[in-house]
C-alpha cells in the first residue's frame, strides 16, 4: 500500500477520496479533497501514515505505560472504543456524536474545545 501512497498521485488521490466516502459524514468539496491529498503527496507522508493504521490493526503489545498525560477523544465512535483502547483512569477521554475519522475537519469546533480542556488543565 506505501509504495502506491507514495509512487502515484492518482493513487494517493484516489486513497484520500475513499477514505472522505468511507469516513465521513459530511459534504465536502474538491478543495478539501485536492489540499488533503496535496499535503500527504508533498510531504511523502502517505506511507507513514498507512504504517501507523497498519501497526495500531495489528499490534497487541504497546510497551509501558507513557509517563506524560495522556488524552483521548472518540469522534463518532461506537461505545465499544473505549473497551479497545482500554484507556488509564486518570487519561482524559471524551466521546462526541459529530465528526469521524477527519474531526478537524468535520467538527473543528468540538475538537478545538476537547483540545482546550485537555491541555488548559
Amino acid at each position: 500500500m506505501g509504495y502506491l501512497l507514495n509512487d502515484s498521485l492518482a493513487g494517493q488521490l484516489g486513497w484520500i477520496a475513499e477514505s472522505f466516502e468511507r469516513s465521513t459524514d459530511l459534504p465536502y468539496d474538491r478543495e478539501q479533497l485536492l489540499t488533503i491529498a496535496s499535503l500527504y503527496w508533498f510531504t511523502g507522508s502517505g506511507i507513514s501514515a498507512a504504517r501507523f493504521l497498519y501497526e495500531q490493526a495489528h499490534s497487541s503489545d504497546w510497551g509501558a505505560p507513557p509517563a506524560v498525560p495522556q488524552g483521548f477523544a472518540a469522534f463518532g465512535a461506537d461505545p465499544t472504543v473505549r473497551k479497545l483502547v482500554n484507556p488509564p483512569a486518570e487519561a482524559h477521554w471524551s466521546e462526541y456524536e459529530r465528526g469521524r475519522h477527519f474531526p478537524a475537519m468535520e467538527a473543528p469546533e468540538v475538537l478545538a474545545t476537547d483540545l482546550r480542556v485537555f491541555f488548559g488543565g
